[in-house]
């Protein structure tokens, strides 16, 4: 989830997110009276420079969201790269063989030949 702060949010959440952030994206927690939970991931600055966070939980305030983007994952695109991948695997196994095949041991003392 990405969150665009609007002025006053930026100001009023500077003492927990840092100054002259912009938006907050990290995954959703709940919502209540109180804002929406996330446990953030980046912050984006207002001059465009992206910090990692660890997944710290910040409420943003309702009245301080300019603007709020979802995303969800695709299953389309889930289909797409779990058949890729299996695709890629049958064509490795065509191309080499199974597993733990490779060269014999060499014989030891009193072993036959």
């Amino acid at each position: 989830m990405a969150v665009t702060l609007t002025e006053a949010g930026s100001e009023d959440l500077a003492r927990y997110i840092g100054p002259d952030v912009g938006g907050v994206r990290g995954g959703f927690q709940s919502a209540s009276e109180r804002g929406l939970t996330l446990s953030v991931s980046q912050v984006e600055l207002r001059r465009g420079d992206v910090l990692s966070w660890q997944g710290e939980t910040v409420v943003v305030p309702r009245a301080f969201v300019a603007s709020l983007e979802e995303r969800r994952v695709s299953r389309g695109r889930i289909v797409l790269l779990a058949g890729g991948s299996l695709l890629a695997l049958v064509a490795s196994y065509e191309a080499f063989g199974p597993a733990g095949g490779g060269v014999p041991a060499p014989a030891g003392p009193g072993t036959p030949r």
